[in-house]
């Protein structure tokens, strides 16, 4: 008996077209609908062993679903991606198939908006000419500086206000512009507080992201295999959990750097790591970034236009990337009225900065908003109801407890300074802010060092 000649078409034939869930992102129906295609395709794995090559490509990349009945939607789609990134498209661009591959692939390495295949069938089968190659891992200095004047309005304004120019290296990433010294004048009186809280929002949010790389380091619990880069994807391949943990610490050394760039680096560590982070650095929160802001927000967002793109590759060829999940970010709210986009773990979409305006945020980095939560810090203690596994929750724990030793350690540091709130701090010049943040980072990485020792020794810390 012979299948039909379209039989690995009717998975593609049942999902919702790519255009649709471009445009209209995670809704009610469209996870139902690609669920229905999804079983309809494993029932015909189920009952035959056709030898049809994208049948079988398809059926290596998601059969462990098949066996597990789980309604997972994005791991589905990223094993499409992952057929999609390792095979050749067919030069029909109008095909079903074709379309879901290549869309699923796209999503997977970040979705940048230059190379949507939506918008321009001719780039599945690579026949159109190479654009200049965009670059992601800095926001566009002219999303960040505006063309008007502060104080009249007028276009091509071009002097800078130096008290809040934010710059990361030479890439400004934060500015106020005036048409000139005459206009600057005039509107100080307007623009003074806003001016002073912002420089120290970006004072604030440069040396948590110092500490939490650092925390970030001590307390890593990626067991893995390898780390590689290949064809602009990192890929981190975890040990088989099959092996025998039992009685050994969840904390691992960080994986082996020595075919990575510190960027790529910093990818790899920061990969997932945002969903616990508002737990995490609790403490340092509440001395460095709430007493600048009205408001903390937690906003969780599809991300776009990633500059690296990481997979974990899991047991039984389980391929998660980075650009298939939501993120998370916080948006806070000054008391100026500016809104902050402050990410901590944007290194592992290879993004440089960690606190940019929000509107430039959003424009560049965020496909969809899908959900937006006000929080507050300085809570006492973290409730382990909040968490799935035990293991997620005492390494959250963990991590706190560091944040809260170094916090403990600033305020004692800034009260042999003379200084009597953080605004001391945050107040000094770049330059002050430079060496001061240097020597608390140092102190930083001692503390965590020693809490590291602790934590392998400790009995909770294990398998």
């Amino acid at each position: 008996m012979e299948p039909h000649p379209d039989t690995v078409d009717q998975l593609f034939d049942l999902l919702p077209d790519p255009q649709i869930h471009l445009d209209l992102g995670e809704r009610e129906e469209l996870p139902q609908k690609y669920c229905d295609g999804m079983y309809t395709f494993f029932a015909s794995l189920t009952h035959h062993n056709w030898p049809d090559g994208d049948l079988n490509h398809l059926r290596d990349h998601v059969k462990w679903q098949s066996a597990n009945s789980i309604m997972d939607l994005q791991m589905f789609c990223s094993q499409l991606a992952r057929c999609g990134l390792t095979r050749p498209l067919s030069i029909d661009a109008g095909a079903k198939k074709e379309r879901q591959l290549a869309y699923w692939a796209w999503i997977a390495k970040g979705r940048r908006d230059e190379e949507c295949p939506l918008k321009a069938a001719t780039r599945l089968s690579g026949n159109y000419e190479a654009e200049e190659p965009v670059q992601h891992n800095l926001l566009p200095e002219g999303s960040v500086v505006p063309a008007l004047c502060a104080a009249c309005g007028s276009p091509d304004a071009t002097k800078k206000c130096k008290g809040c120019l934010i710059k990361h290296g030479d890439h400004i990433t934060a500015a106020t512009v005036y048409c000139n010294a005459a206009c600057q004048t005039l509107h100080w009186k307007t623009h003074k507080a806003a001016c002073k809280i912002r420089k120290q929002m970006y004072h604030a949010t440069y040396l948590l992201a110092e500490i939490y790389r650092q925390q970030l380091r001590s307390t890593n619990i990626v067991n893995s295999v390898s780390v590689s880069e290949e064809n602009g994807i990192i890929t981190i391949e975890e040990c088989d959990p099959k092996l025998d943990f039992r009685g050994k610490t969840f904390f691992q050394p960080v994986p082996n750097s020595s075919n990575l760039s510190d960027t790529h680096l910093e990818a790899v560590l920061t990969f997932g790591w945002c969903h616990n982070l508002v737990h995490e650095v609790d403490p340092l929160l509440d001395l460095l970034i709430k007493p600048l802001c009205k408001t903390l927000e937690e906003v969780t967002v599809v991300p776009k236009n990633a500059h690296t793109t990481v997979c974990r590759l899991e047991h039984m060829g389980i391929y998660r990337y980075n650009g298939m999940w939501l993120h998370k970010v916080i948006r806070a709210t000054l008391k100026s009225g500016d809104q902050i986009a402050v990410d901590l773990t944007g290194a592992q979409y290879g993004w440089c900065e960690v606190a940019t305006p929000w509107e430039a945020y959003c424009k560049h980095r965020v496909h969809s908003v899908t959900q937006s939560i006000t929080f507050d810090v300085g809570a006492p203690s973290l409730n382990p109801d909040m968490f799935r596994h035990r293991m997620e929750y005492l390494v959250t724990e963990a991590r706190r407890n560091l944040a809260l030793h170094v916090t403990q350690f600033l305020i004692a540091w800034m009260a042999s300074k003379n200084m009597a709130t953080v605004r001391g701090l945050l107040k000094m010049t770049t330059r002050e802010f430079e060496v001061a943040s240097e020597e608390v980072v140092s102190h930083a990485k001692d503390i965590f060092e020693e809490l590291r020792k602790a934590y392998l020794q400790d009995p909770q810390y294990r398998h």
